[in-house]
């Protein structure tokens, strides 16, 4: 077995920019601990704090916070050999929100309020430390994300790269209420705060949001709308930061970082684990920090997206940029005071696909389980064929793709008989390996895809590089008139294929 330290590493929780987490034991106290590991050999610029310098203040700020929503810091230690540094924290066994909110019965609303109540209850209690959420950023715009996906199992805004820029600058989201009639107009009051295009209009602090919340919970108006109506939260004007332009994922970050991992409190067990061990961050801000580039008195940087549903950011509406999968994170430096929208992004549950699978060449397929229960209907009904012939452009649609993988280097194709639709290379990251350890692949790959509407049944192609295997899988079109996303994963040379089916928000 391998150590740090004196810490025993089990097994590997995951990664992100940063570095490693690992599941490890204190042998010395006897008790299960997380290790993250972060390396040192960074280069940095002159003038710009080192690695182990950035680490230890990190670290600092980190153990410092005492809360039942975050985190413990257990331990600080740097490995010469290695050249890593390790931050021993606080393991928290349970199920990350994702695998809740895919693999579950929809949570009922009373739940997802007391959830977003305990995260806002560890950022008010960080915020009042001067300390943020390097995950979270801006903090409330991004648990609005957050929030809006709980209630509606839906992005907040959707599409590729370039229009879901667009969409945070220039759009509202839909009401969650479209999405789910359980929801009031309160509902709506407290996501569309938290997701305002105007900073100024937004929630100025957790503590607000929190008064908020209970008087929803207690069945009484935010006590905030009052001097913010929900007419005033309409997009306007966008924010936009002066001076040297900002693009997307060429980003860096206030002069001190500092990172915590935030935990569930004991009634949400650890359902929030993936704000905390396995990606987690706070970052400090002090007062040193408002001297980067200067921005307009009372306008502050609106926060530019890495994946998923971003925060705003102050773009062009032909703005481009290049998506980073969820699997790898874009490494920021410490110059501007642009910030990172949060990196959590629970997706939605999709039902058990249908379909044939087989496979081009001989061969065992390793049996992995696939089959889920998912909180939204599954699509009963192929589409409705359209007259033969060329389908004109108006009769397309367009759904998201999302594919998770274990594969080193494949490729995706989707087809109708003989056309094919779309065809997007798979590439993995390596995992493990580190210390020793086995190493597998992972990769996410997210687009969106333009189908006909006559088409009567799509095939799934997943082939490996060398063709070493071939999958496939047929699957029937979403049906019409609903917001679809076909869901792809490869596991163990098993591939699984099912659509996750929303009806469109009523007009």
């Amino acid at each position: 077995m391998k150590k740090i330290g004196r810490y025993d590493i089990i097994e590997e929780l995951g990664r992100g920019a940063t570095g490693i987490v690992y599941r490890g034991f204190d042998p010395t106290i006897g008790r299960v601990v997380a290790v993250k590991v972060v390396s040192l050999t960074s280069p940095t610029e002159a003038g710009i704090p080192g690695a182990r310098e950035i680490f230890m203040r990190e670290t600092r700020a980190a153990g410092r916070l005492s809360h039942p929503g975050i985190v413990a810091i257990h331990d600080a230690l740097e490995d010469p050999g290695t050249q890593t540094c390790c931050i021993v924290m606080e393991f928290v066994q349970g199920r990350t929100l994702e695998n809740i909110l895919t693999l579950g019965p929809p949570l009922e609303t009373e739940r997802i309020m007391t959830i977003i109540r305990q995260v806002a209850e560890a950022l008010d209690y960080a915020h009042r430390q001067n300390v943020i959420h390097r995950d979270l950023k801006s903090d409330l715009f991004s648990l609005g994300v957050v929030f809006y996906m709980m209630l509606t199992a839906q992005k907040p805004f959707r599409g590729d790269t370039a229009a879901v820029m667009f969409k945070i600058v220039y759009e509202d989201p839909v009401p969650p209420s479209q999405f789910n009639s359980r929801l009031t107009r309160a509902h709506d009051y407290l996501v569309l705060r938290c997701l305002a295009k105007n900073r100024e209009k937004r929630y100025p602090s957790a503590r607000k949001l929190l008064d908020d919340l209970e008087d929803v919970r207690q069945g009484r108006p935010p006590r905030s709308e009052a001097h913010f109506p929900a007419a005033d939260l309409h997009a306007g004007e966008p924010t936009v930061i002066k001076g040297r332009p900002i693009v997307a994922l060429s980003v860096e970050l206030a002069s001190a970082s500092r990172r915590k991992i935030l935990r569930v409190g004991a009634a949400v067990g650890a359902g929030l684990v993936f704000l905390s061990v396995l990606f987690g961050g706070w970052t400090l801000r002090h007062r040193k920090a408002s001297k980067g580039p200067a921005t307009p008195s009372g306008v502050s940087p609106p926060p530019i997206a890495l994946q998923g549903s971003p925060s705003p950011a102050a773009v062009t509406p032909g703005a481009q940029s290049s998506m980073k999968s969820d699997s790898a994170k874009a490494e920021p430096t410490k110059k501007n005071k642009a910030v990172l929208a949060a990196t959590a992004k629970p997706q939605s549950a999709s039902p058990a696909g249908s379909g044939r699978e087989h496979r081009a060449s001989p061969g065992e397929l390793r049996s992995v389980g696939s089959t889920t229960t998912a909180p939204l209907r599954a699509a009963s009904s192929p589409a409705t064929p359209a007259p033969a012939g060329s389908v004109p452009s108006s009769q397309e649609r367009t759904v998201e793709l999302i594919c998770r993988h274990d594969l080193e280097d494949a490729t995706l194709i989707v087809s109708s008989g003989p056309q094919v639709i779309s065809q997007w290379p798979l590439k993995g990251r390596k995992k493990g390996g580190f210390l020793g350890m086995k190493a597998t692949h992972t990769g996410t790959l997210s687009r969106s895809m333009t189908i006909p509407l006559g088409v009567r049944q799509l095939s799934v192609r997943v082939v490996s590089r060398g063709g070493s295997f071939d999958l496939s899988k047929v699957i029937a079109p979403p049906p019409t008139g609903s917001s679809a996303t076909l869901r792809v994963t490869v596991a163990g040379e098993r591939l699984t294929v099912d659509w996750q089916v929303a009806p469109r928000p009523r007009s």
